[in-house]
């Protein structure tokens, strides 16, 4: 029985320590993904379309990019640009429905009255 505890102790700790474990991604990584998500960018500007993943998807790019900044610190300026292309993409989004479901003007109206 004390056999079976301690292997038990051991599988629980074991899984345990191997899940929340998130690494700093390299120099290399972090250039790579920079690469991909600017021509991703530019290949959704130049053909119009909206093959750019869901903002979810968008929000966790921005983040991998704000985390490179310090990983890759020469680079900082190339991981600003490309997160600030990203939040663009979110507001435009965010404005298109405003648009879609007729609220811009509630919302103009509303921040005219200092409704913020």
């Amino acid at each position: 029985m004390t056999r079976l505890v301690l292997m038990f102790v051991i599988l629980v700790s074991s899984i345990a320590a191997g899940q929340g474990v998130e690494h700093a991604p390299t120099v290399a990584q972090c250039q790579a993904k920079q690469r991909f998500l600017r021509a991703e960018i530019e290949e959704s500007v130049q053909d119009h379309s909206a093959h750019l993943p869901s903002i979810h998807a968008i929000r966790e790019w921005k983040q991998e990019m704000s985390d490179c900044e310090s990983v890759d610190p020469e680079n900082r300026h190339r991981y600003q640009n490309t997160e600030s292309e990203l939040t663009v993409e979110e507001k435009m989004r965010m404005e298109d429905f405003l648009h879609h479901h007729q609220l811009w003007d509630k919302f103009i109206t509303a921040d005219a009255n200092g409704e913020r």
